[in-house]
């Protein structure tokens, strides 16, 4: 696949599903499918890879947590202590 020096002004697709550039003065580049950019996408990840940019992370935050003391009530309502509740918030 030819790497484009420049630009283009817009996309040509085929009906086959693959694309090729369309220069400023209106030359119809070399086409490229979806197989030709898989590949360079391999590339780029595996020159990542190797220069030391991705490496395998193991989170161990939970995904979830159930505050226990902060509960939700009735209704999906958050059922605060009375002590935290301002005076408009008490029934």
């Amino acid at each position: 696949m030819a790497v484009l020096n420049e630009r283009p002004r817009a996309w040509l697709q085929y009906d086959d599903g693959s694309w090729a550039p369309v220069a400023e003065d209106g030359r119809v580049g070399q086409s490229i499918t979806v197989e030709d950019l898989l590949a360079v996408a391999r590339q780029d990840l595996d020159a990542l890879e190797a220069a030391g940019f991705i490496t395998e992370v193991i989170d161990i935050e939970p995904l979830s947590v159930v505050d226990v003391e902060y509960g939700t009530g009735q209704g999906g309502q958050p059922t605060l202590p009375a002590l935290e509740r301002g005076p408009i918030d008490r029934p």
